[in-house]
Order: structure tokens, then C-alpha cells, then sequence
């Protein structure tokens, strides 16, 4: 389960990363919104399939 967390903190900086090089780039905020929705579908829906998945 520790794998799940170093991935899922190393997803949540590439998203960050991203997300900011975008918004340097275009000024267009609405990309943070779209980020952070995507990480709170995301990281639930990783966590339940890496716990069924080692039951």
C-alpha cells in the first residue's frame, strides 16, 4: 500500500507541475479547477482498485 501513496503523491506533483507551466503559458486558471476535480476522481478510484486488487 506504501507503493500506492509514493505514486499517487508523485502523480499529484505532475499534475501540479503541469497544471502550472499551462497556466505560466496560456493565464488560463480554469486548468487548476480541472486538476484538482481530476485528482478527487482519481485518487479514490486508484485506491479502491489497488485494495481489491490485493485482497
Amino acid at each position: 500500500m506504501t507503493y500506492f501513496w509514493i505514486k499517487t503523491i508523485a502523480g499529484i506533483l505532475v499534475v501540479t507541475t503541469l497544471s502550472t507551466s499551462y497556466y505560466l503559458k496560456t493565464g488560463h486558471a480554469w486548468i487548476f479547477t480541472v486538476a484538482v476535480i481530476s485528482a478527487l476522481i482519481e485518487i479514490p478510484l486508484s485506491y479502491y482498485q489497488e485494495k481489491k486488487k490485493n485482497k
